[in-house]
C-alpha cells in the first residue's frame, strides 16, 4: 500500500514536470500535507516496524533528510527524486528481509484477537500464549500451537480451580508429585 502511495505520487509530479512546472513549488496544503506527510509517516512507522534501516534513516522524523526536504520548499522535480530514492531504499532494505505467505483463510485467523476479549479479560496472563498459538498454528508449527493451547488449557484450570476452592499443592521430588486438597472455609 505505501508502495503504491509512493508511486501515485511520484505520477502526479512527474505530470507537473512534464508539463513544464518542475522548477515551481509543490503546494504545502494539498501535496505536502495531504499526500506527502503521511506517506513519510507511514515509511517511518513501518521501517522501525520491520527493521528497514536504510529507509528508516531517510524518514525518520528527528532528522531523516526527506522529512528536512518536506520542511522545506521542494520543487516539483527534487519531489520526485526524492521519492525515487525513497522506494529504491525500500526495495533494498527489502532484498534483505525473508517473507512468510500466510494463505488468506489463515491470516483471517490473526485478526481474531476480539474472539478472545472475553477470555482475557478473566485471564489476562493467558493473552500472549492464546496470540502465540494463532500465530504457530497459521504457519503450520502444529506442535507449537499444540504447546500454547496447552499453556491456555492450564490457565483456564488454575482458574477453574480457584473457583471450586480447590487447593494445588505440590512438592518439587524428582517425580513432581501433585495432590488436591478441597478448600473449605
Amino acid at each position: 500500500m505505501l508502495l503504491r502511495r509512493i508511486s501515485s505520487l511520484h505520477r502526479h509530479a512527474q505530470t507537473q514536470c512534464d508539463t513544464g512546472d518542475r522548477d515551481e513549488f509543490v503546494p504545502r496544503a494539498e501535496v505536502i500535507d495531504e499526500l506527502l506527510t503521511p506517506i513519510l509517516q507511514e515509511a517511518e512507522r513501518l521501517s522501525k516496524l520491520i527493521e528497514l534501516d536504510s529507509t528508516w534513516k531517510r524518514v525518520w522524523h528527528g532528522g531523516g533528510p526527506f522529512y528536512f526536504a518536506a520542511a522545506m520548499n521542494l520543487t516539483f522535480q527534487q519531489l520526485m527524486h526524492e521519492l525515487e530514492v525513497l522506494r529504491q531504499a525500500i526495495e533494498a532494505d527489502l532484498e534483505d528481509r525473508t517473507f512468510v505467505f500466510v494463505p488468506d483463510d489463515d491470516a483471517k485467523m490473526l485478526d481474531m484477537g476480539d474472539a478472545w476479549s472475553s477470555v482475557w479479560a478473566v485471564m489476562p496472563e493467558s493473552q500472549q500464549d492464546v496470540e502465540e498459538a494463532i500465530k504457530c498454528y497459521t504457519l503450520d508449527r502444529h506442535t507449537a500451537a499444540v504447546f500454547h493451547s496447552m499453556r491456555i488449557a492450564e490457565y483456564g484450570l488454575r482458574h477453574l480451580a480457584r473457583k471450586l476452592r480447590v487447593k494445588l499443592t505440590h512438592t518439587h521430588t524428582k517425580q513432581c508429585l501433585w495432590s488436591l486438597r478441597i478448600g473449605r472455609k
